[in-house]
């Protein structure tokens, strides 16, 4: 799908949750359907440090991404699964330490895909792809990485 290919709203599934949106909602995001929060709130009776967890995860990215740009010198991200954007994503967090950083975000999630590609339209050195991460990589999807 091209960069700036748009998602048809009747892909965007809303009669059910999906686990980008819930595991946003975790985490502050605003993007998300009451179905998606019941969920949540049912997970939280059982599993009560979900959001917690949720939220370390979050926090364990900034300081790994970080670390790689300013401690490595890596200056190129894959993220796959990558989910709805919220504070502290892996672009942000790499450009803020190296402008020229660059990003490719891969999910299969059709909002996931619509709210990122809107998000980065103007960064050139960030893209989203559509890919199904449980799948081999095969020569279509990493030309698509390469070519954005």
């Amino acid at each position: 799908m091209p960069r700036n290919e748009q998602v048809p709203d009747s892909a965007i599934p809303v009669d059910r949750p999906t686990s980008a949106r819930a595991y946003g909602w975790m985490l502050g995001g605003k993007d998300n359907y009451a179905v998606d929060r019941e969920i949540v709130l049912a997970t939280l009776k059982l599993f009560p440090e979900c959001v917690d967890i949720a939220r370390k995860n979050r926090r364990f990215l900034y300081r790994a991404v970080r670390y790689l740009v300013q401690q490595a010198g890596i200056s190129q991200f894959i993220d796959m699964g990558c989910g709805l954007p919220t504070g502290n994503n892996v672009y942000e967090v790499a450009q803020h330490f190296d402008p020229a950083a660059r990003v490719v975000y891969v999910d299969i999630d059709p909002i996931v895909l619509a709210h990122g590609r809107a998000l980065l339209a103007d960064n050139d050195a960030t893209a989203v792809i559509t890919a199904d991460m449980r799948a081999s990589p095969s020569r279509s999807w990493t030309t698509r990485i390469r070519t954005g």
